[in-house]
């Protein structure tokens, strides 16, 4: 009341309960349709409810005065509408534009990383030949079994010793260049089974070898 005192404070008398009641119908009609579950409805729609419920019939002002008031208040709550999901279609269209724009730059990376190998390669007369690199990182490269734990930049095998994580994975690779069963393309659960079968009775009772679903392989979990 004291706000709306101040606002209507050089109003004649007899025109502060028609502020009053275009103030009050303001407010209702945006607490009533302003929620996002009427986005999607007409102007005309609203204005027909309004209409049929009868909702500002008893106010002390003219009809005139009453449905002017309404048709722009619900214009502008559709206009206001209206630019809130257009920055919305543009935020999300941003974040479309990022999501390609990392695409391209992952594969433009991927290509220059490709180069460069092969640039190195040939300069010191190496070749450079992929592998599989599934589980490389949480085998145990003195064993060649899927042995031991990762945890960060160590890798802890099962008879205590402490092995640098990425020196470990890097013997494993080396490794798996000269392994005959595991190809290039084999997928992580058949390299999984092939390396519990090469492991010790212990460790080849997970149901894996049998048929069970393992994990996919992650550089910071043990089995």
């Amino acid at each position: 009341m004291k706000v709306t005192r101040t606002l209507h404070a050089d109003v004649p008398a007899e025109l502060t309960p028609i502020c009053q009641a275009m103030g009050y119908l303001r407010a209702d009609i945006w607490r009533r349709y302003g929620a996002l579950g009427n986005i999607g409805r007409s102007a005309l729609d609203i204005r027909k409810d309004i209409v049929t419920r009868n909702l500002y019939g008893g106010l002390p002002v003219d009809g005139t005065i009453r449905n002017e008031t309404t048709k722009d208040v619900v214009n502008d709550l559709l206009t206001y509408k209206a630019a809130a999901k257009l920055k919305v279609r543009q935020a999300i269209a941003k974040k479309q534009q990022w999501k390609r724009y990392n695409r391209r730059m992952s594969g433009w990376a991927k290509g220059v990383l490709a180069e460069a190998l092969d640039s190195v390669c040939e300069q010191r007369d190496a070749e450079h030949v992929l592998v599989n690199g599934a589980y490389t990182s949480q085998m145990d490269s003195t064993t060649g079994r899927l042995q031991g734990r990762r945890v960060g930049d160590k890798f802890y095998r099962v008879t205590g010793d402490v092995l640098q994580a990425d020196h470990n994975a890097a013997l494993n690779v080396l490794a798996r260049l000269a392994d005959p069963e595991i190809k290039r393309f084999t997928p992580y659960r058949d390299v999984k089974r092939l390396l519990l079968a090469r492991s010790p009775a212990p460790l080849s009772v997970k149901r894996l070898e049998l048929g069970g679903s393992p994990r996919q392989p992650s550089a910071d979990k043990s089995i």
